[in-house]
């Protein structure tokens, strides 16, 4: 619970009678008067009195204002000065002690410090007869009466500082308002607006959800658009910056548009005014004293609303031509002039403009690009102008539009590498976005013809590779790159974008993770490994840590570069790390958790249409649901992936959506052919460990076992997952109950607990049909246990994991489709039996469960209808 260390410091506090109280210091809406209420319901709870006073800077010299509570008591006081005050603070004393039969009263004062001081007076005259004890919130940066610090400095009351929410109670907190997860793009966003603090997050959100800009996908909530400003956010920054002079006010006016601004122009600005402005939070200096910004991001959009657009207009200009004035400019400082010559004029300079975008685009902030292209004339727009503005549009989902303002570039008299980013570019919007890999390989081979650079040859080359991995073919991309020789280390790095995931898939996990681990160490030390693409190499390292069986690893990568995607808000990034963490998460058995991933990539792949990544999105979420029971989700992601054209990468494992939901429906027949037919896709295009996923998918399914197939596979791979999966398989077919814990042993290795909880239920029942009761029991119970991690997950091997007497897999078969509701007539037809052998195994399994009828039935194997 957030807040919960506080929480239980004060209510240490009002159980001593050595103490006075608490007070409660931080910024303004960081919660302290939630926290202040939260302990006087606990306190009310515990059976104390309490009682609650305000103190106001309306009130603060209007002596006795703030004990008005108190009148009720039938007390007359006097704020006439001398012995008659302190008799009159004794009668209310002698007031509350009858009322509440000598108890301490619990007195919550709401901002302290603006308490009137004859208030504040009688507070300390009952605190020192302890016939109250006081739990005060205080606002940090307000003027303080020394008498009210004197209290925690002498000790006698407890300080508590609140600061603004951390990340996690901060993600806590959205969850628990939105009733659901958010979209890791979104929750950066109003984290960095923000910063943690209750009050502005709770504003952010409702003026999010009153505007429509914050919606739910598939569970998932997310934004689309900018966080709108209440005016109610408006009124509480307004009443934080309270009254500034003139030259403040232009301060504060300036950095809403243009911060961050250099400190030593601020201090000319503002001269001794920004210690001021510093010491109220109002403005915040740098660590190195370097530069000046506002105190609190959401400052800057309510203080911008409030200026004037032509004072605007004039303030950009003026900070444009500052920064021009200094010479030679930084990147950023390019985008900044660049932006805001734009914003004052509507108009800028041509090179600035195409200067600005190139900026834009090294910060990966395609949003600026498309806008700095879209402002230059159209007779300055040339090949790298429409090289920048497609790289925008293809990354920001555009696709189809990308691909017209790409294909305006004709190959002749264009500089070779302006033509090689086209062409690179091109193909790759070709297929995650139009999923047109033949298109692709044309263009490709086309280009060969027109370019002639050995290094870009080479290029060119590791791109036709990379079209044959993204189609599905990683085997014909590893034929490719045999035996090509890069000419230097810029192009074997790029050939390890394809050569990596390629080596993954083929089972050479232990290659893949080296030459991944290598660009990642390489990338830690600061050496520039083709910035554009370290998102592809984080990416590429996560699915051969994955591969190879290291799920803790590859979770730790995927989340460190997720995190990074988020924050720069590049939808394709944002969509391929949250698909890899979905897939971690199926493989680790924390199903609920990876129908959330893939829930997310859906909705940001549709917001930002790639085809491609949305297919693979939805094959994911189909099979998680499946696994959750949730026939109904599943069958609608299935049907939603029928529209999309195909795409092939990791074509083979898209089809396990399908399996799994066909055979959690007890479509046996149909779901074998299905896995089958996946297995077979797999080991005819290079994709050996997805074969063994596969494979052993249809025997946690349906119970098929091809632990010879999976045998050869494993032989062939050096996977430790491939290996466990095949082991499994092999004690399975062997009913071994000692071979089955060992293998449930080798997943819990890996991180994989739901494959060990199956495995484990296996050995139990082994141990049961052996007649080893006490035995089977140990390791039921540690089935269960593993199971309960697990999120909910309903696979055939978990259903039954608490069950006595153990059923067989027909048993099972045909005790899952009864309790959906279907029919003895029904279930035949769909399990190939006839209509008595099924009346048969399910009058066995009612004697085995101990029910009577199909509706017990349901509630013994704890299915989802």
């Amino acid at each position: 619970m957030a807040r919960a260390g506080q929480i239980e410091t004060i209510t240490e506090v009002l159980a001593r009678r050595d103490r006075a109280g608490a007070l409660i210091f931080g910024p303004a809406g960081v919660g302290k008067t939630r926290l202040a209420t939260e302990c006087r319901h606990l306190a009310e709870t515990d059976g104390r009195p309490t009682e609650w006073i305000v103190g106001s800077y309306a009130t603060q010299n209007l002596p006795l204002a703030a004990a008005a509570a108190f009148v009720r008591f039938g007390v007359r006081l006097s704020a006439a000065p001398g012995a008659g005050l302190v008799g009159g603070f004794e009668r209310v004393r002698q007031a509350l002690v009858e009322k509440y039969d000598g108890r301490r009263v619990v007195v919550i004062a709401d901002d302290l410090h603006r308490l009137d001081a004859t208030s504040l007076e009688l507070l300390f005259h009952l605190m020192a007869k302890r016939t109250v004890v006081v739990i005060g919130t205080v606002r940090t940066g307000d003027p303080v009466p020394d008498s009210v610090t004197g209290l925690w400095r002498a000790e006698r009351m407890v300080r508590v500082d609140l600061a603004d929410l951390d990340r996690q109670d901060f993600d806590t907190l959205l969850h628990l308002a939105l009733g659901g997860p958010i979209e890791a793009g979104a929750q950066f966003e109003l984290w960095a607006a923000s910063k943690g603090n209750p009050l502005y997050v709770r504003e952010l959100v409702m003026g999010a959800l009153e505007a429509g800009t914050l919606i739910q996908r598939d569970g998932v909530w997310h934004l689309e658009g900018s966080l709108p400003h209440t005016e109610r956010l408006g009124d509480l920054v307004a009443e934080r910056m309270g009254h500034l002079d003139p030259r403040s006010k232009a301060v504060v006016e300036i950095l809403a548009l243009c911060q961050p601004l250099p400190l030593d122009y601020v201090v000319d600005l503002v001269g001794g005014g920004l210690s001021a402005l510093e010491e109220s939070g109002r403005v915040s200096v740098s660590a190195d004293s370097r530069e000046v910004t506002l105190g609190h991001p959401v400052f800057g959009e309510c203080l911008r609303r409030h200026i004037p657009p032509v004072r605007a207009r004039e303030l950009f200009r003026q900070q444009a031509e500052r920064l021009e004035s200094q010479g030679k400019l930084s990147r950023l400082e390019q985008l900044q002039v660049a932006e805001w010559r734009l914003t004052a004029d509507g108009h800028a300079d041509s090179m600035l403009l195409i200067e600005g975008a190139q900026a834009a685009r090294l910060a990966n902030d395609f949003r600026s690009v498309q806008r700095l292209v879209n402002a230059l004339p159209a007779e300055y727009r040339g090949p790298r102008s429409w090289l920048l503005l497609g790289e925008a549009l293809s990354e920001l989902g555009s696709c189809e539009e990308a691909e017209r303002t790409l294909a305006r570039v004709h190959w002749r008299g264009v500089d070779e590498d302006v033509l090689l980013r086209i062409v690179l570019t091109r193909t790759n919007n070709l297929q995650f976005g139009l999923c047109d890999s033949t298109a692709a390989l044309k263009l490709n081979a086309d280009a060969q013809q027109h370019i002639q650079s050995e290094p870009y040859v080479h290029q060119l080359r590791t791109n036709e590779a990379s079209i044959q991995l993204l189609s599905g073919r990683p085997d014909r991309a590893l034929g490719v790159l045999d035996g090509q020789v890069a000419p230097d280390e810029s192009v074997r790095t790029i050939q390890a974008t394809v050569l990596v995931p390629a080596l993954a898939l083929a089972g050479r996990t232990r290659e893949a993770v080296a030459i991944s681990a290598d660009i990642a160490r390489r990338t830690e030390l600061g050496f520039d490994v083709t910035s554009g693409l370290l998102g592809v190499h984080h990416s590429n390292h996560a699915l051969a840590l994955t591969e190879a069986g290291r799920l803790t690893d590859a979770a730790l990568r995927a989340r460190a570069s997720a995190e990074t995607a988020a924050r720069v808000r590049l939808p394709k990034g944002q969509i391929r790390f949250a698909l890899q963490l979905g897939r971690i998460a199926i493989v680790e058995g924390a199903v609920a958790t990876a129908r959330r991933f893939f829930a997310e990539a859906v909705g940001l792949a549709t917001t930002y249409p790639f085809a491609g990544l949305l297919g693979i999105a939805l094959a994911g979420l189909a099979a998680t649901c499946a696994m959750l029971g949730d026939l109904n989700a599943a069958r609608e992601a299935l049907k939603r992936r029928e529209a999309l054209p195909p795409f092939g990468f990791l074509g083979p494992e898209q089809e396990l959506g399908r399996a799994w939901t066909l055979a959690v429906a007890g479509e046996k027949v149909a779901a074998e052919e299905c896995f089958l037919n996946a297995a077979d896709l797999a080991a005819a295009t290079g994709h050996r460990t997805s074969e063994a996923w596969i494979l052993h998918d249809l025997l946690r399914a349906c119970g098929r076992n091809e632990s010879g197939r999976l045998a050869t596979v494993a032989a062939e791979t050096d996977s430790a997952l491939v290996t466990a999966r095949a082991d499994h398989a092999f004690a399975r077919r062997a009913g071994d109950a000692d071979s089955l814990v060992q293998a449930a042993e080798q997943f819990l290795g890996l991180g994989a607990r739901l494959l060990a909880a199956e495995a484990l239920t296996s050995a139990a029942d082994a141990h049961r049909r052996a007649g080893s009761q006490r035995r089977a029991s140990e390791v039921s119970r540690r089935a269960g246990g593993l199971a309960a991690t697990c999120e909910g997950a309903r696979t055939p091997d978990l259903i039954l994991a608490d069950t006595v007497a153990p059923l067989s897999r027909r048993e099972r078969d045909v005790a899952r489709l009864a309790a959906t509701g279907l029919q003895s007539k029904e279930i035949a037809a769909r399990l190939s039996l006839s209509v008595r052998t099924v009346d048969n195994y399910l009058q066995r399994a009612y004697t085995k469960l101990g029910v009577a009828n199909r509706t017990d039935l349901a509630a013994a194997l704890r299915a989802t209808p």
